[in-house]
């Protein structure tokens, strides 16, 4: 974690950061990551976004120290890091997979519990605004249903993008592996896009 926040440092120091901006995303193994980052240095990121990724589970009782705005983006039917939380389990190397002594790679809570955890350290309450988007592919097997939540007061948001149906996959990008390994690319929304406008939306205040 150090190392991170002394990358940071030495490039604020190189070029004109603004410090109120600085944003991190990740798939995976680095979705995971970043919510590791969130944690222990909210109070340096502005906002993170994370997919296909959720909380490893030995940071579930952790405490960050400042605000930061959240965004998921998971797959219900991901075969690879469980929406509902469990192992996480590798499926890119199936042969190499089995020799292995232990082929987890830990385990994350579920993607309702990382929900729940930035949003009572966000201080925000109630009911999330929730929509249905378009199925823009009908051929994708898979829908996506957004929801937000939001503190007025400090301006951080949580939000998730619901991928009914999704797999271990980056919405709106091509399908990189086949189906049975990875599951559904969903292509109704560009999460690259979506991403992109969640951090200029969301400074630190």
């Amino acid at each position: 974690m150090a190392w991170i926040e002394a990358l940071i440092a030495e490039v604020t120091t190189i070029y004109s950061i603004d410090n109120k901006r600085i944003y991190a995303t990740g798939i995976s193994n680095g979705g995971i990551f970043l919510q590791c980052l969130a944690i222990g240095l909210s109070h340096r990121f502005a906002a993170v976004a994370s997919l296909t990724a959720q909380i490893a589970e030995p940071l579930a009782k952790s405490q960050p120290t400042h605000p930061i705005s959240v965004l998921l983006m998971n797959g219900t039917k991901d075969p690879v890091v469980p929406y509902g939380g469990g192992e996480v389990t590798p499926r890119l190397f199936p042969r190499f997979t089995k020799m292995m002594k232990r082929p987890s790679r830990g385990k994350v809570i579920s993607t309702d519990a990382t929900i729940e955890f930035w949003l009572r350290h966000n201080g925000i309450e109630g009911k999330g605004s929730v929509t249905n988007l378009p199925d823009l592919d009908t051929t994708d097997e898979s829908t996506v249903e957004h929801t937000e939540w939001s503190n007025q007061n400090t301006g951080v948001s949580v939000m998730l993008y619901r991928i009914i149906g999704g797999g271990h996959t980056w919405p709106g990008a091509r399908q990189y592996l086949p189906v049975r390994t990875i599951g559904q690319t969903n292509h109704d929304i560009n999460a690259s896009e979506i991403i992109w406008e969640f951090f200029l939306q969301h400074p630190k205040y």
